[in-house]
């Protein structure tokens, strides 16, 4: 299943329950599709970085960086054009058609013409390349882009933990380690449909240890303890390993979670700019305690009881509580 598909899928996701925290009738225009929510840079950015470090080979089919200068006129801009768009395969008669389309030429014999178009081919290589290239792949990637994405993959593979969470060796697999990038898991918990992508699952069952790891990148990595506890990361983690265990059940139900230890951990990256200069990349890795996981899963089963209520009974225009205590809702 495509990233795309299981974006269609309305089933209740981590990131679904914080619409329902704002109010089920947001919950439920937001699973419809009824709101449209805008795509911000860094989303695109995070998603970039993401598709580097756990899908390298998808990366390099969607991804590609070119260095060019943008043609200086627009006479230049459209002899590029019509030059890779012209359908003959002769050399000459390309630049000829590409050269007439955009400059006067009537007082030129086809031989200067052909030189003079050859001379501004030339100068404009690296845009044409640009042009032919840029079809065939989602993006072509700006410089500041490029450069963050390499610094940060730098940054990750000098990092002790950082490298080892991500990095399982030929031999290891050999071993019977397991990896496992962008797994898509549907489930039911609690009698709710509910969807999962988890960033990375890496299990060892010779010595009974399951990695869990989700990449988070940030602008501010030194308050990354407020972005934990603001944007609910501790849940959504819990709320994986809920999907991790419908998984393994399914995969092969002689699998217990329970023989395992369980090991969570956010990789944390780096990779905004602050008010007062330019901050370098940086990565940390935080493993997520139990505490904070029981805490993350007391709120899952609260909120998906609620959410199963409302399905049950197709009321979404307020909270349970106001249709069961006469439209009072208690502070």
């Amino acid at each position: 299943m495509t990233e795309k598909e299981y974006y269609k899928e309305k089933r209740v996701s981590s990131s679904s329950l914080k619409w329902f925290e704002t109010s089920p009738l947001f919950f439920r225009k937001m699973l419809d599709k009824e709101i449209e929510q805008e795509q911000k840079r860094y989303f695109e950015i995070g998603k970039k970085i993401h598709m580097k470090l756990l899908e390298p080979l998808e990366f390099e089919k969607n991804y590609i960086y070119l260095e060019y200068d943008t043609p200086k006129s627009e006479n230049q801009k459209k002899f590029c054009e019509d030059y890779i768009t012209y359908s003959s395969k002769n050399k000459l008669e390309k630049l000829l058609y590409a050269y007439k389309n955009n400059y006067s030429s009537d007082k030129l014999s086809d031989d200067k013409i052909g030189e003079k178009a050859e001379e501004l081919r030339k100068s404009l290589s690296k845009y044409i390349t640009y042009l032919k290239k840029r079809s065939d792949y989602k993006d072509i990637l700006t410089y500041s882009d490029n450069k963050l994405i390499n610094d940060i993959e730098d940054c990750v593979n000098s990092h002790i933990a950082a490298h080892s969470l991500l990095k399982v060796s030929e031999e290891d697999k050999m071993n019977g380690i397991e990896e496992y990038n962008e797994n898509i898991i549907f489930f039911d918990f609690l009698g709710v449909e509910c969807k999962s992508m988890l960033d990375r699952v890496v299990i060892d069952h010779k010595n009974k240890n399951i990695f869990l790891i989700d990449l988070k990148t940030t602008s501010n990595l030194g308050d990354f303890y407020h972005s934990f506890e603001e944007f609910k990361y501790y849940r959504q983690m819990a709320f994986y390993w809920i999907a991790l265990q419908s998984w393994l059940y399914n995969k092969d139900p002689k699998i217990k979670l329970d023989d395992y230890n369980k090991q969570t951990y956010i990789i944390a990256l780096q990779k905004g700019n602050s008010s007062e200069g330019s901050i370098p990349p940086e990565c940390k890795v935080f493993s997520i305690s139990d505490k904070w996981l029981s805490m993350g899963l007391n709120e899952i089963e609260y909120l998906l009881l609620q959410i199963k209520w409302h399905y049950d009974t197709n009321q979404w225009e307020h909270l349970r509580i106001y249709y069961e205590n006469n439209g009072i809702e208690i502070l």
